[in-house]
């Protein structure tokens, strides 16, 4: 079956004149655009040496700083999951001895149902 919707519609915008090709001159292929070998390198002075030692050294001591910052970010990351681990855990017993307590409560309530609700879910028999 055949597809009746378009694939492209062509407009104005989509068409170029010769003289609008022209414009922008030929295309480059291959090895137009490969990089020419540089003429003429000279050595640098000790000034320039001096400036990019500078420069190397100001750029280590900033990896430097930011290694630091990093660490203590894992550091703070740690202690972060770990609190929330121990709050996690507490809650978790808390949780536990509620559940303990109310199921206790409802069998001081209620010692006849006790026995009836053993099959069935732990919310008590309304009255």
């Amino acid at each position: 079956m055949k597809r009746e919707s378009l694939v492209r519609i062509r407009t104005l915008r989509d068409t170029s004149s010769s003289m609008d090709r022209s414009r922008f001159g030929p295309k480059p292929h291959g090895g137009i655009l490969r990089p020419r070998p540089m003429q003429g390198v000279r050595e640098s002075t000790p000034e320039e040496q001096e400036h990019i030692a500078q420069v190397l050294h100001l750029e280590e001591a900033r990896f430097r700083r930011r290694l630091a910052k990093v660490e203590v970010g894992r550091r703070k990351m740690l202690a972060v999951r770990s609190n929330l681990g121990r709050l996690h855990r507490k809650n978790a017993q808390l949780m536990e001895l509620r559940c303990r307590l109310q199921r206790e409560q409802w069998a001081k309530e209620n010692p006849q149902s006790e026995e009836l609700q053993k099959g069935r879910n732990r919310t008590p028999p309304r009255s």
